[in-house]
C-alpha cells in the first residue's frame, strides 16, 4: 500500500500484491511524500517513510524486508444480505493519538478472498480498522490486539452519491477546483471531491444519513455546512453549494537547521480552537518549500506539517 501525503484524494487505496519473487509495483502515484506499507500472513507490517516522488520519474528499488511474528487480526467483509465481498481492501491502523493534523498516517493493508476473509498480523496494540470498496460505503471497528488475536466483523452497505454545483456569493458564478467534502475540516475528515471547470462535483461511495456540506477555494470557504441527508444507495443531484470570499495562508517549509534548506512534498494544515475550524493545502509544498493553504476563515490558526 502506497498512502498518499495529500488529504483531499478520494480514489481507491493505492496497492499490489507481490508476485512469486516478491517483486511488486504502483502507478499512477501523484507526486509528493508517500508512506509504503507492506503485509503478508504470519509475518509483521513493514513501512517506509522516504517516498518523495516527482512527476514523470520512475522510482526502483523500495523494498521491504518483513519478519515473522504477530498476532493475527482475522476478520470477515459482508453486505447488508450477509454476502461476501470479495476484493475489499482492508486499512488497519494504530489507534491516533489525538492529532488531527496528521498527514503521514501509518496504515497497513489486507485484502478480502472470495469468502470475504482476510487476516492480518500486528503488534500488541489498538487499531482502527476499515474496509474499502468501489461500490460500497466504509465501514469501521476497533480492535484491541494486546496479548494475542481478534476478529472483526464488516458490513458494507450499498454506496449513496451526491451531485452538484459549487457557487459564489453574491452573483452565483461557478467555482473551479473547489473541494468539497462531507468532514469538519474540509480535506481531513469525511470524504472529498473537487469541483470541474464549471463548478460541478460528485461525491461518491457515501452512507446513508446526514452530510454536512462544505466547499473551500483560492478566495472561496462556506460559511455553514450545508446538511443533506441520504438513504441507502441513493443518488441525489442539483445540489448547491455557496461559498462566501476568504483568505489564504501562505509560506515556505524549510528544515530546522538550515532556514535556507526548502522541504518539498509536504502537507500543511490550519487549524483554530475557538472557533474550532481549519483547513489544510491542496497540494505538498514545492520545490522551493512554497505552500498556500486557501479558503481560510478569518481567525488565529496553528500550522502543521
Amino acid at each position: 500500500l502506497a498512502r498518499p501525503g495529500t488529504p483531499d484524494d478520494p480514489g481507491a487505496p493505492r496497492t499490489a500484491i507481490t508476485d512469486d519473487g516478491g517483486h511488486w509495483s504502483i502507478t499512477h502515484l501523484p507526486a509528493g511524500r508517500h508512506v509504503l506499507t507492506a503485509s503478508a500472513a504470519d509475518h509483521l507490517p513493514g513501512e517506509r517513510r522516504d517516498l518523495s516522488l516527482r512527476a514523470g520519474q520512475d522510482n526502483p528499488g523500495h523494498d521491504l524486508a518483513l519478519a515473522r511474528g504477530g498476532h493475527p487480526l482475522r476478520g470477515t467483509v459482508s453486505d447488508i444480505s450477509g454476502g461476501p465481498i470479495e476484493g475489499a481492501v482492508i486499512l488497519v491502523e494504530p489507534e491516533r493519538d489525538g492529532n488531527i493534523i496528521d498527514f503521514s498516517r501509518t496504515t497497513y493493508p489486507a485484502q478480502t478472498d472470495a469468502d470475504g476473509r482476510f487476516v492480518v498480523h500486528l503488534r500488541d496494540g489498538v487499531y482502527d480498522v476499515s474496509a474499502w470498496h468501489p461500490d460500497y460505503s466504509d465501514d469501521s471497528e476497533t480492535a484491541d490486539l494486546t496479548g494475542g488475536p481478534r476478529s472483526v466483523e464488516l458490513r458494507l452497505t450499498p454506496a449513496a452519491t451526491i451531485e452538484g454545483i459549487v457557487r459564489a456569493e453574491p452573483d452565483g458564478t461557478p467555482v473551479a477546483d473547489a473541494l468539497v467534502s462531507t468532514g469538519g475540516i474540509p480535506g481531513l475528515e469525511g470524504d472529498a471531491a473537487r469541483s470541474d471547470a464549471s463548478g460541478r462535483f460528485r461525491l461518491h461511495r457515501l452512507g446513508p444519513g446526514v452530510h454536512p456540506l462544505t466547499a473551500v477555494a483560492a478566495g472561496h470557504a462556506s460559511r455553514e455546512p450545508k446538511k443533506v441527508e441520504l438513504g441507502i444507495g441513493e443518488s441525489l443531484t442539483g445540489v448547491e453549494l455557496r461559498v462566501d470570499r476568504a483568505f489564504k495562508i501562505s509560506g515556505f517549509v524549510v528544515t530546522k537547521d538550515d532556514p535556507k534548506k526548502s522541504l518539498d512534498g509536504v502537507m500543511v494544515g490550519a487549524y483554530s480552537m475557538s472557533p474550532m475550524q481549519g483547513s489544510v493545502a491542496h497540494e505538498p509544498s514545492g520545490v522551493d518549500g512554497y505552500f498556500e493553504v486557501v479558503g481560510v476563515k478569518p481567525g488565529s490558526y496553528i500550522l502543521g506539517s
